[in-house]
């Protein structure tokens, strides 16, 4: 199911079927923005170049925790950055991206909106569920010591649809503190756990 809000394409994972794994694809409306971006710096390696980064797009993963606004035509966002290995997961459980609960820390999102009442509603709704984000922006400033992003797309994944209580894992980094990427250009992970068994339906 697709549904467009305020410009911004809204994807919903639900993949049913039989139990299988496949490797993240993205979408039409974001597949340049994923080869073009960066993935291999977290939030902290942000904070300790900022000038390395700015102007610069970022691909980052979080979970929303808050929302104020900049003006009636700008939201910020404050999110929690969370590890994902960028394996979609289809099998008997509701939940299709299983997050490590480990992450880098938190961002800010600079997010554009046509009409602040209404989008107030989808947010406050977003945030309560600890919706997650697929961010891509450009890196700005750094705010209460958050690393700014100006939104350039992405998308909301309503909270069903990811876990945090299913597996963990780390990001690889060499010796040098720099993040070792996959063929597909996203960070290695290791030190798999598997945290539960997933049961039918929702897990969380």
């Amino acid at each position: 199911m697709k549904f467009k809000l305020y410009g911004l394409l809204v994807v919903v994972f639900f993949l049913g079927g039989c139990a299988s794994s496949k490797i993240y694809k993205p979408p039409s409306h974001v597949k340049t923005h994923f080869a073009n971006s960066i993935k291999n710096v977290m939030p902290s390696d942000v904070l300790s170049s900022p000038e390395t980064y700015k102007d610069k797009e970022i691909h980052w993963i979080g979970i929303l925790k808050d929302v104020s606004y900049e003006n009636d035509n700008l939201a910020l966002l404050t999110l929690e950055q969370k590890y994902w290995d960028y394996i979609e997961d289809n099998s008997i459980q509701t939940e299709k991206i299983f997050l490590s609960p480990k992450g880098d820390g938190g961002f800010m999102l600079l997010f554009p909106i046509k009409d602040k009442d209404k989008f107030e509603v989808f947010i406050q709704d977003a945030v309560a569920r600890e919706d997650l984000m697929f961010v891509y922006g450009e890196f700005k400033e750094v705010k209460k010591n958050l690393p700014v992003l100006k939104f350039t797309n992405g998308s909301f994944i309503h909270e069903r649809f990811y876990s945090t209580k299913i597996m963990e894992y780390d990001i690889v980094r060499d010796d040098k503190g720099n993040i070792l990427v996959n063929n597909i250009g996203v960070p290695q992970t290791k030190n798999s756990k598997l945290l539960r068994i997933p049961k039918a339906g929702e897990n969380d």
